[in-house]
């Protein structure tokens, strides 16, 4: 058909039974419908990676094919304008981690610091507490830029809280022994900020009990 070695008759006959002439235009052209629809529905296009709609479109791994194909000059700029109309997530880990980083400067301004608890969510529902123990994590592979922990770094982001956790119990302890000659710290105790000191040691007796 492409090289134009099929007759009218043979290619009447194959559209009657409804042909496919392009499979990879015609892919294109479902997964961008199925995109339109799912941004109508969740206000963006950023579709997890093992989505499927209702009728069992792979969307998702139809988007991460777009944005491989991108990434290696595979599409074209008509294929790229349509899918920048829906304002498509290119980048989702960059656009993931700019936002996180933006809700942690805005917690960091209001609570003073950036130990954010795990099951923290913001008044719009987004869950830093979540993305700041993926950041730990990614940390820990190898898998954030020295950008990206600079970046961190210059919000004193929390790399190892059991560690902080414990640098700072140790400080209160010290200060405790200096105003009252010893360690005997009671189980209520709290220190003049509120820090419970008195917690933090019976935590690092059981932990000294259970090796």
């Amino acid at each position: 058909y492409k090289r134009g070695q099929l007759s009218q008759v043979r290619i009447d006959a194959l559209d009657a039974l409804g042909f496919s002439w392009d499979p990879l235009e015609e892919d294109y052209q479902e997964g961008l419908a199925q995109l339109t629809a799912y941004k109508a529905d969740h206000g963006d296009c950023r579709v997890p990676a093992t989505f499927k709609t209702e009728n069992g479109y792979r969307l998702g791994q139809w988007v991460g094919i777009r944005r491989t194909g991108n990434k290696r000059g595979q599409l074209s700029q008509e294929r790229i304008d349509a899918l920048d109309a829906l304002e498509f997530s290119w980048y989702p880990h960059e656009e993931d981690y700019q936002e996180g980083l933006a809700q942690l400067t805005v917690y960091k301004a209001e609570h003073g610091h950036s130990r954010v608890p795990g099951k923290f969510k913001t008044e719009n529902g987004y869950g830093l507490g979540d993305w700041m123990i993926h950041r730990r994590a990614d940390y820990k592979k190898g898998k954030l830029s020295q950008e990206w922990i600079e970046a961190l770094d210059a919000l004193g982001f929390s790399w190892d809280l059991i560690e902080e956790d414990y640098q700072e119990g140790l400080a209160q302890l010290t200060a405790y022994k200096a105003d009252h000659g010893d360690c005997r710290v009671s189980a209520t105790f709290k220190t003049e900020n509120g820090y419970g000191l008195g917690q933090w040691v019976s935590h690092r007796r059981g932990n000294y009990k259970n090796g």
